[in-house]
């Protein structure tokens, strides 16, 4: 039984587990009483006993290390004590495997549950955040330009998918060849005739990986002031 029990020999409820016995008289000195026996187990809902704390950020596609609660089953067979995540503090709760993340980038919600017949209980609620490779979102050509000249570059859109301003690097990069070294390159320098050929692209990184755009030849002409 969960929780309580009313035994209708007795008239009477029961919170805890035991032995109970219950005598009726007979009423007739000829006729010998009657005891009955109860041999009760009183069953509970499960609880949490400790808060869960919010764990580290991570990337995309990683485990969650986070540590489960202590908690009381109540000696209720068929128990499950299991995570749950929401994208909202309110719920809904889903259940969720930390060990096999597979949720993208934001900010999620997370809590641990413990079920059995009589009932659940939930831990606290804390906050994980899911990070993700940058998204540098542009059209990159072939370029041209005059020695002497600053290239004339596309804007650029990153999405970072990172809560972390001090993690990012955005730049563009130069290199002699398209499968070479790349190098950071800054594009208020004016070209020199001597980067005639070479290759350029641009690279958005966080914590979680890096995104590129690219790579591009660059064309630099000679001009009369030059020769």
């Amino acid at each position: 039984e969960c929780n309580s029990y009313y035994w209708p020999k007795s008239h009477l409820t029961y919170n805890n587990s035991g032995t109970y016995e219950f005598m009726v008289e007979s009423g007739n000195p000829l006729v010998c009483d009657s005891i009955f026996t109860l041999n009760l187990t009183i069953n509970r809902a499960p609880e949490v006993t400790s808060n869960i704390t919010a764990p580290s950020a991570i990337c995309a596609g990683s485990a969650l290390n986070v540590a489960a609660p202590q908690y009381v089953m109540n000696h209720v067979e068929g128990g499950d004590a299991h995570w749950e995540y929401a994208t909202s503090a309110s719920g809904p709760f889903t259940p969720f495997d930390p060990s096999a993340n597979t949720l993208g980038y934001g900010i999620y919600y997370l809590r641990f549950a413990v079920v059995n017949d009589c009932g659940q209980d939930v831990s606290n609620v804390v906050t994980f955040h899911v990070n993700d490779t940058p998204e540098a979102n542009m059209q990159l050509a072939a370029l041209q330009v005059c020695a002497g000249e600053l290239l004339d570059l596309p804007e650029v859109v990153v999405n970072w998918r990172n809560d972390n301003v001090n993690d990012r690097i955005a730049q563009w990069q130069l290199s002699p060849t398209q499968n070479g070294t790349f190098v950071p390159f800054d594009p208020n320098e004016p070209m020199l005739l001597s980067y005639n050929g070479y290759w350029l692209r641009f690279m958005a990184q966080n914590g979680c990986g890096n995104d590129i755009v690219g790579p591009v030849m660059i064309t630099v002409l000679s001009n009369e002031e030059q020769w």
